[in-house]
């Protein structure tokens, strides 16, 4: 009766702690997103004007931009208006960093077939999900 009393306040605290922790990432991302600079789509060149071309294009293994907010590393924002979902995606991965938002793990958005892809575990750990995503016009 003991052990089973244990067991049920041990899960208790964890649910308690697992709850905290994701209200304390989404409190962070959300610190972050207020301030990572507004990102402005190219302005359309006028007709008859000649079209720049970016850098990533003429060097696709350049590396990516990225602003430095509290000592990390972040390439952009990744949203997902379906599920009212808007997070800073940082530049570099780490188990410390994950803690904090959605990390890049290697590779550019200008190689490769895709934007983004996203690697997730499923609850309890025991299996991955692999989201690919293609950037938004």
């Amino acid at each position: 009766m003991g052990a089973g009393a244990f067991l049920l306040a041990a899960a208790l605290a964890l649910t308690a702690f697992n709850l905290w922790d994701g209200r304390r990432a989404g409190e962070a991302a959300q610190a972050v997103l207020a301030e990572m600079p507004e990102h402005t789509p190219r302005p359309s060149p006028e007709p008859g004007e000649a079209l720049e071309i970016p850098d990533y294009v003429l060097n696709p293994d350049m590396e990516m931009p990225t602003v430095e907010i509290d000592g990390y590393e972040y390439i952009g924002v990744l949203s997902i208006p379906s599920l009212g979902l808007e997070l800073p995606v940082m530049s570099g991965w780490s188990y410390p960093a994950l803690r904090v938002a959605p990390c890049r793990y290697l590779g550019s958005a200008y190689s490769g077939g895709w934007d983004l892809t996203l690697f997730t575990c499923t609850p309890g750990g025991r299996t991955r999900v692999t989201v690919r995503c293609e950037a938004a016009p």
